[in-house]
């Protein structure tokens, strides 16, 4: 970000920076929700690989039921959420109360979740609609209006709510890291 920066203010053209800067903030921000999930896992002495794959699992299987099977761009959204829901909590069974390494869990996930969506996608590339696209393309405009990153203010509030759980008195978060005898 920051080289970005310094490159436009060299060349000297703050509307390209202003446009830059805002045409980033709308497309990257999706990935500070991914961290703030793995924050979790994170603060309890786990660790999560899997993460990537899983997303592009997500987007990729969600993605060819809209551009194969004609499932409308909403559900499509609906399907993306569930499967990564579902993977979240078949590792957080499996490392809650299976016992199993968050390590070995990770990475079994990370090749399942490629597994998963090379089989589904017959490993062809999928493309979500444009947002020029009349039926489809409505949900990329959903995180800007008129050019304001509205998905990053999301983001910075959902930051502060996750923020929340690891200041509130009494509420430790981390118990399961500080114990590893203790069971959830």
């Amino acid at each position: 970000m920051a080289l970005l920066i310094g490159v436009e203010l060299v060349s000297e053209d703050v509307a390209l920076l202003v446009e830059n800067l805002g045409d980033t903030l709308n497309y990257v921000y999706f990935l500070g929700f991914l961290s703030l999930g793995v924050t979790f896992v994170i603060a309890t002495g786990g660790i999560d690989f899997s993460i990537g794959p899983v997303m592009f699992c997500c987007a990729l299987v969600s993605g060819y039921c809209m551009t194969s099977y004609k499932v409308p761009c909403a559900a499509a959204m609906v399907i993306c959420v569930l499967i990564g829901l579902a993977f979240g909590i078949f590792n957080g069974w499996l490392v809650s109360y299976l016992s199993v390494p968050p390590f070995i869990v990770s990475m079994a996930s990370m090749n399942i979740a490629k597994g998963i969506a090379s089989v589904f996608t017959k490993t062809q590339s999928v493309s979500w609609p444009l947002a020029s696209d009349p039926a489809n393309g409505w949900f990329r405009n959903i995180v800007s209006y008129k050019g304001f990153p509205v998905g990053l203010v999301i983001f910075l509030g959902a930051a502060n709510i996750v923020e929340s759980f690891f200041t509130i008195p009494n509420l430790d978060v981390t118990s399961s890291a500080s114990d590893p005898t203790q069971k959830p």
